[in-house]
């Protein structure tokens, strides 16, 4: 497609610049900013031009598909042929294997099922660092691959084919459909599924206590995780809130929490929690291990409420991920009511997530003082910055909460909104003290939170099954009118491919996200662009 749907667009690029010099478009527009514009709007509408081409990429993708079959057999074959054997084969060669006939098998996208000691049957691949006494693997919808270390006496396949939708990650293969539809709603469910056993344990077990008379406790907690190889401790605190009792269970709630979502993520890097009744305060008051590190605080908003972050500290010259929660998370954690719990799951799981994104990506860019900025990126990346993790915290913990999707849609639209209010007061200031570069930053402040909750969005999407319908899915329609439907799938894309492959997230591809920012300004009347002498300029539109 010649480079259309890339964020470099060299080829495009050119055939614009060849454009630009012989059309009036030139001469009515900043040659830099009709550049930039034109590229992205191009890549925006994007699918009406590869709609164009579809007759040309359907006949190529059928060949393909012809040879798919022999490919796939050539390709896994070579594979073992150089294969050697390592310690995980020999591991596995431990196992006594033998087939068991069934009925109504389902076959997971992990594959296959693992289950170490009195655990619970999860997917193989999380189970590397195990030992594992017992796997299996459907072979067909009547046959089941089985290795154990003991004898299994009974073979359940309706637990079994539970555990395999729990298991899988966006889908399952049934033989047919009816076996399949009550299934289908425990797809991505195993983490929550288990987390969810613990909390309703705890709930169950925990005294009712006079709430009238709130604690002031304020104790920290270490809290060890040491049964597999990513054994690490981090501490816990109630401010203003909570008594000894329910401090206690709240911990063992986090320890199942953080030691389930360790199987997945990195989490060796989390410092601590702590839930405070006054979270503004605690925040701005927390530990940061480093006289030079600022006190963190919350972005002021005109819509919502700020409840939880992930704050860099530094223990022992080790940067290390320290999470601050609103006490009302911790309540609703160890409420009876489901949705509140699920709620309060999916802002912990999303701040741990935040944690191994961190580990995981944050830590192995550059600097900001060995980035080589742009006029543009120099001065828009601020409003960016946070969309990658946004996204990926967001596609991380939609497993624990489907009903966050229509809260991230209210989010985006309401910051939408007062971004377009702020900006018009701040346009109408500038006419009477010209301060460009404040009207520039009060901008940026606000379009930053669009883009922040428009990842969570998008993030929230991508973590659902495919075929999956949410609340809030109708999101992308609600901004058809102001012409931002194409862009938010644009930047859905520009977004997944940072995580699609090892090798794309990248500082270049990080700071290609500013051209976003760019966008939403232009809907709000402001159009930035580069100057010949590396500055930036802004033009602005009618001021009414």
């Amino acid at each position: 497609m010649m480079g259309v749907d890339s964020v470099g667009m060299s080829l495009s690029l050119a055939a614009i610049d060849e454009e630009l010099n012989t059309s009036l478009l030139g001469e009515l527009l900043p040659p830099p900013f009709a550049r930039r514009a034109m590229a992205f709007l191009l890549r925006e509408s994007f699918n009406e031009f590869h709609s164009s081409h579809m007759p040309m990429v359907s006949e190529v993708f059928t060949k393909l598909v012809k040879a798919l079959p022999t490919m796939i057999r050539d390709s896994h074959n070579n594979a073992l042929k150089v294969s050697q054997a390592n310690q995980w084969e020999a591991e596995l060669a431990q196992l006594s294997w033998r087939t068991c006939s069934v009925v109504n098998a389902i076959l997971s996208d992990c594959i296959a099922l693992a289950q170490s000691g009195s655990d619970s049957l999860t997917a193989l691949t999380l189970r590397e660092h195990q030992r594992p006494d017992v796997i299996i693997l459907p072979i067909a919808h009547d046959l089941l691959l089985v290795g154990s270390r003991g004898e299994i006496k009974d073979i359940e396949i309706g637990k079994i084919n539970a555990a395999s939708a729990a298991c899988s990650d966006s889908f399952f293969i049934a033989r047919n459909s009816c076996d399949s539809t009550d299934l289908a709603s425990l797809i991505g469910q195993r983490c929550s599924l288990s987390i969810k056993k613990v909390i309703a344990e705890a709930i169950t077990e925990i005294r009712p206590r006079d709430s009238s008379q709130p604690s002031t406790r304020s104790d920290i907690t270490p809290l060890a995780l040491s049964d597999h190889t990513n054994s690490f401790s981090f501490s816990l605190a109630c401010q203003g809130f909570a008594d000894g009792e329910t401090a206690s269970k709240l911990g063992d709630v986090m320890r199942a929490v953080a030691q389930e979502m360790s199987r997945d993520l990195p989490l060796s890097q989390l410092d601590g929690v702590t839930f405070a009744a006054n979270y503004e305060a605690a925040l701005e008051t927390l530990d940061r291990g480093d006289a030079r590190l600022p006190p963190d605080k919350t972005r002021p908003r005109s819509y919502g409420q700020a409840i939880a972050k992930c704050v860099h500290v530094i223990r022992d010259g080790k940067r290390k991920e320290h999470l601050v929660l609103n006490a009302s998370i911790a309540v609703a954690l160890l409420d009876a009511d489901d949705e509140n719990t699920a709620w309060a799951l999916h802002v912990i799981v999303g701040m741990l997530a935040d944690v191994a994104h961190s580990a995981m990506y944050e830590q192995r860019l550059p600097t900001m003082s060995e980035i080589a900025f742009d006029s543009m990126s120099r001065r828009l990346h601020v409003a960016s910055s946070a969309c990658p993790g946004r996204y990926f915290t967001a596609r991380t913990s939609a497993f624990t909460d489907i009903n966050a999707g229509e809260r991230f849609a209210t989010l985006c639209s309401d910051s939408l909104f007062s971004a377009q209010q702020e900006v018009q007061r701040a346009k109408q200031a500038y006419i009477i003290d010209q301060a460009m570069d404040q009207l520039l930053d009060t901008a940026l402040l606000h379009v930053s939170s669009v883009l922040d909750h428009a990842a969570e969005w998008l993030g929230h999407r991508d973590g659902l099954p495919m075929q999956e319908s949410f609340p809030g899915s109708s999101f992308p329609d609600s901004l058809k009118d102001q012409g931002l439907r194409d862009w938010l799938e644009l930047f859905g894309l520009d977004l997944r491919r940072l995580y699609d492959a090892d090798d794309q997230f990248t500082i270049e591809n990080i700071l290609a996200l500013s051209r976003h920012v760019e966008r939403l300004l232009w809907t709000m009347g402001l159009f930035p662009w580069p100057t010949e002498d590396g500055g930036l300029y802004m033009s602005l539109g009618p001021i009414t």
